[in-house]
């Protein structure tokens, strides 16, 4: 009975090695693609990279997953979109609070970090009218002052005395001159702020200046009176 099963056995092995050749390469090929299908059905597992999932969730206001991916060492000053917006601007332009005051601690935070046009948290919390971001980056030491174009520029085209009072009493400059040598008098002007244009005269804003193109704040009142654009040279998002 033993000698039957090997013979058995030796049998077929020697069938399978006798085998044409083009008959093993289709069986192969057939398992191969079969392999493969079965393989595609499979469901895929996608993992976001690390800076994406950190803008999302910044976007969504979804605070909680912030700190683990800071703690695995992401940092926390990287910057994307079309933009390139830091995580903290991003924060202060969705509004994303809890999001912004879990960043505003973070350790290595840049609070004066720029974004791809300029703009700086500051700069976006005054133009949006988040008076509590702007206090809390000032109280955390954000620059009130900057090259070019300046937190009370925004504030003063957003038309918010609040704010442009938050900034004057933190050490603005009235007379603060853009790149094409706008002030902040002639970008409330610009939006019909009347209330804001009397302020920051009563701080001491020059109205006579003009900017590259000749145009004082009156001027810039007269013509416009009207919300700014970024076709007008502001950056505000």
């Amino acid at each position: 009975m033993r000698m039957f099963n090997f013979t058995k056995k030796i049998a077929a092995k020697l069938a399978q090695a006798n085998r044409p050749r083009g008959h093993r390469t289709l069986l192969s090929t057939v398992l191969g693609v079969t392999f493969a299908m079965s393989m595609a059905s499979l469901p895929v597992q996608s993992h976001a990279a690390p800076t994406d999932e950190f803008f999302k969730l910044i976007s969504l206001d979804d605070y909680r997953g912030i700190p683990k991916l800071l703690d695995a060492g992401l940092n926390p000053n990287v910057k994307g979109g079309e933009r390139g917006n830091t995580g903290l601007i991003l924060a202060v332009q969705e509004n994303s609070m809890k999001s912004f005051n879990v960043l505003l601690d973070a350790k290595g935070v840049d609070l004066n970090a720029q974004a791809t046009n300029g703009d700086t948290a500051l700069m976006v919390a005054s133009y949006k009218n988040n008076v509590e971001a702007v206090k809390a980056l000032l109280a955390k030491g954000a620059a009130v002052n900057k090259a070019g174009w300046a937190p009370l520029h925004y504030a003063a085209a957003a038309g918010n005395g609040e704010i442009v009072q938050i900034l004057l009493k933190a050490g603005a400059q009235v007379n603060a001159l853009s790149p094409n040598k706008t002030t902040p008098l002639m970008m409330a002007a610009r939006s019909g702020k009347t209330d804001t244009m009397d302020l920051l005269e009563k701080a001491g804003a020059n109205a006579t200046l003009k900017n590259d193109v000749g145009m004082s704040a009156m001027d810039f009142y007269k013509k416009f009176k009207a919300p700014p654009s970024k076709a007008d040279g502001m950056q505000g998002n």
